[in-house]
């Protein structure tokens, strides 16, 4: 009926006219309308931003306003007193005219406030992310300051609108914006260089750790909300959120050269002392907290429950996945930034601004230490070394290692694990079991920061946790705790000996791997100079391992005297640990003959530390323990190369020219040294394969120096001329109680293995003498009592290898208390004197 009427209707032209005119008004409702709901949409979001603006700042609108009615009602009394004193009440021009020029200068430094962040923002913001550009505009110290300027300006108003409203001038009013005003003066200008500041965008770093501080505090036990998860993990999505500023900056100061040194330095400065006071402070946050990321680890198969696995495959169903806690999520992301540091001033060649980072490196490895993570400590020192190592093998692409910046940042980063290790020797004490049975008796387990008082390990920690939570509910239950001091004593001291079992582990092996990998590989690109710092902070690092002995076992024995069920403690062996550090220190005496033979080659520059004569030193050591130990194959190896380099650091010592002939005394004098430490210990050689009858060796010895003096012969009148001047001289000579003590060790080691036996001399009770029993009459000398004993080795090397080789009268010995020939006679005829008192005997 109503399509048949539109056709009908529609053959006439009014009904399309009205049709349109229809739909040109219902369009027309519909704009009004629409404009009207868009302009309520606007008017009511400006009420809202007008209330959330007013909600802001009432206590800077509601506080002036309240100052300017209690001024207006203390005028009339205390205006008497202002006219009493002598105050000058100003004219109504003069009032007005100050009040209205204070207010207009507070005007004026909001003005140039913000042009000054706008021009900074434009420099140096305008590509960094916004939330760097958010933190330049709620900087603290400005936003405070504008705060306080539109306090105060508000404040001039009201009272200019008090004036205008027809009170008389207030003369309270006059002293108050005069203050506020020298105060915002002053003020000023201090913002005025902190602006100037933020030129460097790590300035906004204070503000950034500021607010981590404040949300680490936020979850500690004993603040509001501690125990709430979602409170936790609020504060760790709002540190999260601070990590990306932090980021950015590090991006910023890496790429920006005038930021990369020292302001970059000054930023990782910054992340290091909150690194260390996190180490500590984050051990009061209980293990479970969602202040720890978490991550999902699926369990295996066969390891896990029958029940669980049973459950899950009649399901069809997957394992449901653990959930664990990352304890070490923060650090991993601030530690990039102090790697970063690094790299970016190493690959810029400012050397002493990646000294500096090292410096905080260090710093945060000894505080991690002293927590007695050692895992995490040598993962920071490993990526360190990681960086070191690819800038060293660039610049040595280039050039060779002979560099005094390449041997320093070696020395610095082979340092790394000796702090790490003193510094978790030196925080055992603070942990050991006297220290945690103080702890247990206080018997405070219902305080809820009780537990993490005492700097515990971490599994030591996590046992607590498990055991507070049981003593609370035992109390709450009995009223009283039932558990026995003695079982949890039993207990937490396991834990902790496990934690320290852990970490000895990781500083033997992975320690050990550490500097093997760097000498390996170092004697292997043939960089003989960087192999010499390794080294030599590898025997440093073992070697004070070995002297913390004593205190290690005192830590281990005051945990175990707590030890009840010795069924559930290991059976760790302290000496083992020990066993492993000596042999790594004879394995680093063959090292050192290697790298020091790659050092031959190379003259020492000035700059650097002489590590020919500190490795010849600890060659000449080795050598002489080998011979006091009577290892054969050990001293014929190290010996041939001990004799060589002997002679290379005499014609280095004595190849520098000098113009004065006292000088040129004075340096040979200090070059013969080395020869005469080696004459000495060819000496005390020949005496101790003598007496062990080790033929092999002594044979051995006098073929080196056949050897030697065949293949040149004038190097016997240059031996026997170093000698000859070596015993010219007045006084002690260089290295001689270095000599001494090789001296005594012989012959304590002589006197006190060969037995003693009285003779008669003649017929007389009294004449008697003691005679050493050896078939060797040196052995004897040297077997003489300490006090009668006045021979050197060096006189053995004369007697037996100098002497024989004199040929004519110009050669000859100026000393001759050298020539132990006569000595010798006398010690045969007394022996023989002997033999012939026991034949006779018999």
């Amino acid at each position: 009926m109503i399509i048949e009427l539109k056709q009908k209707l529609s053959q006439y032209k009014l009904f399309w006219k009205t049709q349109r005119r229809y739909k040109l008004i219902k369009f027309e409702v519909a704009k009004r309308y629409y404009l009207l709901q868009e302009f309520a949409v606007k008017f009511f979001s400006v009420l809202t931003f007008i209330f959330n603006m007013f909600k802001n700042s009432l206590p800077y609108f509601v506080l002036p306003i309240s100052i300017a009615l209690l001024t207006q009602a203390l005028e009339e009394p205390l205006r008497p007193w202002f006219v009493n004193k002598g105050w000058i009440i100003l004219k109504d021009t003069d009032y007005s005219t100050l009040v209205a020029t204070v207010t207009s200068i507070s005007g004026l430094f909001i003005g140039l406030y913000y042009t000054a962040i706008t021009s900074i923002s434009g420099a140096i913001y305008s590509k960094l992310p916004q939330s760097l550009r958010q933190l330049l505009f709620n900087e603290s110290l400005g936003k405070n300051y504008l705060r306080y300027l539109a306090f105060f300006t508000f404040l001039g108003i009201l009272f200019l609108t008090q004036y205008v409203l027809g009170y008389r001038v207030n003369p309270i009013n006059v002293p108050i914006i005069t203050i506020l005003a020298g105060f915002a003066v002053f003020a000023f200008y201090q913002l005025g260089l902190r602006v100037l500041s933020l030129f460097e965008p790590t300035e906004l770093s204070t503000e950034i750790f500021k607010n981590v501080h404040k949300s680490v505090k936020n979850v500690i036990p004993g603040n509001n909300n501690w125990k709430v998860p979602e409170f936790q993990k609020h504060e760790q999505n709002e540190v999260q959120s601070w990590l990306e500023p932090i980021d950015a900056l590090a991006i910023l100061s890496s790429s920006e050269r005038h930021l990369s040194g020292k302001v970059f330095l000054k930023f990782v400065g910054q992340i290091t002392r909150f690194l260390c006071w996190y180490e500590f402070n984050k051990d009061k946050i209980p293990r479970n907290s969602e202040w720890f990321q978490s991550k999902l680890e699926h369990p295996d198969w066969y390891k896990s429950n029958d029940s669980v696995t049973n459950f899950a495959f009649q399901f069809g169903q997957i394992l449901q996945p653990n959930i664990v806690r990352d304890y070490r999520w923060l650090e991993n992301e601030l530690s990039k930034v102090l790697l970063t540091c690094l790299e970016t001033n190493l690959n810029a060649e400012n050397y002493d601004f990646a000294h500096g980072t090292l410096n905080n490196i260090k710093f945060y490895v000894e505080v991690i230490s002293k927590k007695g993570d050692i895992a995490w400590a040598l993962k920071v020192i490993e990526l360190t070394a990681d960086i070191a190592s690819k800038h060293i093998n660039q610049v040595c692409k280039k050039g060779n290692d002979q560099n005094e910046n390449l041997t320093g940042l070696c020395d610095a980063i082979a340092g790394l694990p000796i702090s790490s290790l003193l510094a978790f020797r030196q925080a055992l004490m603070l942990r050991n079991g006297s220290k945690i049975s103080d702890f247990v008796k206080k018997n405070e387990w219902r305080r809820s920061n009780f537990i993490y008082e005492i700097p515990l390990s971490e599994n030591t920690i996590k046992k607590l946790e498990w055991l507070s939570e049981r003593l609370v509910f035992e109390y709450q239950i009995e009223k009283k705790y039932i558990t026995p001091d003695w079982y949890i004593l039993d207990e937490v001291c396991r834990a902790e000996e496990l934690s320290f079992i852990k970490n000895l582990d990781l500083i033997t092996n992975e320690v050990g791997k550490l500097y093997k990998g760097w000498v390996e590989n170092l004697i292997a690109a043939k960089r003989f100079w960087l192999a010499s710092t390794c080294i030599i902070r590898e025997k440093e690092f073992w070697s004070k391992f070995s002297y913390q002995k004593s205190e290690l076992d005192d830590y281990l024995n005051s945990l175990l005297a707590h030890k009840n069920n010795e069924a559930q403690w290991s059976d760790f062996d302290l000496n083992s640990i020990f066993d492993f550090v000596e042999g790594r220190l004879i394995t680093i005496q063959s090292i050192n003959e290697t790298v020091l033979k790659g050092l031959l080659p190379y003259n020492r520059p000035v700059n650097f530390p002489d590590y020919h004569g500190l490795l010849l030193h600890s060659l000449g050591e080795s050598v002489f323990e080998a011979l006091i130990n009577n290892d054969t194959e050990k001293a014929g190896k190290l010996y041939r190369t001990y004799v060589w380099v002997s002679f290379y650091k005499f014609s280095e010592l004595t190849s520098e020219k000098y113009k004065h002939t006292w000088q040129l005394e004075n340096q040979f004098r200090i070059a013969s040294a080395a020869l005469i430490d080696l004459f000495d210990l060819t000496g005390y050689g020949i005496v101790l394969s003598k007496f062990n009858k080790n033929k092999r060796l002594e044979l051995f010895i006098e073929r080196v120096w056949k050897h030697y003096f065949n293949e040149d012969l004038s190097r016997f009148g240059q031996v026997l001329a170093t000698v000859n001047y070596f015993d010219s001289f007045p006084g002690l000579a260089n290295r001689w109680e270095h000599r001494f003590n090789w001296k005594n060790t012989v012959n304590l080691k002589l006197s006190s293995e060969i037995d003693t036996e009285e003779i008669a001399m003649s017929k007389h009770y009294f004449d008697t003498e003691k005679v050493k029993l050896h078939d060797d009459s040196i052995v004897r000398l040297f077997a003489r009592n300490p006090r009668d004993f006045n021979k050197e080795g060096i006189d053995v090397f004369v007697t037996t290898i100098l002497i024989p080789r004199l040929s004519s009268e110009d050669e000859k010995i100026v000393n001759v208390r050298r020539d132990l020939r006569s000595d010798i006679l006398r010690e045969e005829e007394k022996y023989d004197k002997y033999i012939k008192s026991v034949s006779d005997a018999e």
